[in-house]
């Protein structure tokens, strides 16, 4: 067992068989819970150790949780609000991946950006997370900060489009492109 850090714990040998035999089927918080170590101790362990597969189980599990669509719980007002936000200040971004050997999905994020802030952090609330960001601009020409709502990930924009798609006006072709050449040939 070799020491990293002054302030980290020694891995035994037990830990060492515990991340072998449940890696590539349990969540990585699950894990570093059961373990009183951190969500990046047991990556980095894991690495080191050359255990592989976590991508498979990631991808066919969060397929399996598509069958409750945290999204359908909006109320047909609150869809039709962001709807009408995606459509006139959102994106919706794809993007290939670096290293398309470890991950074969393409990247996409939903973002939506306005002056407003608390409008940000009702899509954060209402929309169960997502990032939040503040980009300044320039004040001495009177430009108001922005404030960026950002959703990432494979599975939680497809879920959201999923329920927007029949809402969207601007956007509406495009999404449905998405969902269906982009997103479903990659479902299980």
């Amino acid at each position: 067992m070799k020491r990293v850090g002054k302030t980290q714990k020694y891995w035994s040998s037990d830990e060492d068989e515990y991340l072998k035999k449940n890696y590539s089927n349990t969540p990585n918080q699950i894990m570093a819970d059961y373990l009183g170590r951190t969500v990046p101790s047991i990556s980095v362990r894991a690495s080191f150790l050359g255990l592989r597969g976590k991508t498979h189980y990631h991808r066919v599990n969060a397929w399996h949780y598509l069958q409750d669509n945290p999204f359908e719980k909006l109320s047909d007002c609150e869809k039709g609000y962001v709807a009408g936000m995606l459509d006139g200040e959102g994106s919706i971004v794809i993007t290939k991946r670096k290293n398309e050997r470890q991950h074969r999905n393409p990247e996409i994020y939903i973002q939506i950006v306005n002056t407003n802030q608390d409008v940000i952090f009702w899509l954060k609330q209402k929309l169960l997370g997502g990032r939040f960001q503040t980009t300044r601009q320039n004040s001495a020409k009177g430009y108001l900060p922005l404030y960026k709502w950002v959703l990432c990930g494979f599975i939680p924009c497809y879920c959201l489009l999923q329920v927007l798609s029949p809402l969207l006006i601007i956007k509406k072709m495009k999404t449905q492109e998405i969902l269906t050449y982009v997103i479903e040939p990659f479902s299980p």
